[in-house]
């Protein structure tokens, strides 16, 4: 309830609650500057208690970055990522034999895992198709191999994951 007194009283007398909405603003720190730099400040630079807070919270911590960090981190895991599964596809071209076969024509009896996947380059570019669901052209992978199925599923699973805490 708001007491007012009339303009006569001295201002010592005066005695006024003003109501909630009329309040005076107190004064609050700011968390960003108006350049946009975090103005947040943690434990003493250095030592491990930096580090532990940093990964009790990681989406903090991945917030406060600076922009050109956040991209080359989001660059740099997809480029790891595919090149990973490059690795893979190229191991299990080498390790099926498909890499000397001639995949117009393989040999009877011989099932390859990835048609068309000669070489890293080609196990590079299948990786980039499978994860960004480009459509498989003239590479694609074999239903007859079940180590082609079982990896292929991994890459996109994985895939997921990694678009989804990335972005």
């Amino acid at each position: 309830m708001a007491t007012t007194t009339t303009g006569n009283s001295s201002s010592s007398d005066q005695k006024s609650t003003t109501s909630p909405l009329m309040a005076k603003p107190t004064s609050h720190q700011r968390l960003v500057s108006k350049d946009g730099r975090s103005l947040l400040r943690g434990p003493a630079a250095g030592g491990r208690a930096t580090w532990v807070g940093a990964m009790r919270d990681m989406w903090g911590a991945w917030l406060s970055l600076r922009w050109r960090w956040v991209v080359l981190a989001f660059c740099g895991s997809f480029l790891l990522h595919w090149l990973l599964f490059a690795v893979l596809w190229y191991l299990l071209a080498r390790a099926n034999g498909d890499l000397g076969v001639d995949h117009d024509n393989p040999p009877p009896g011989h099932t390859l895992c990835v048609k068309y996947v000669t070489g890293f380059t080609a196990a590079f570019s299948f990786a980039l198709e499978t994860q960004l669901t480009i459509g498989y052209g003239t590479m694609y992978p074999n239903a007859d191999c079940p180590t082609a199925i079982a990896l292929l599923a991994l890459q996109m699973l994985l895939g997921l994951m990694l678009e989804a805490f990335i972005t």
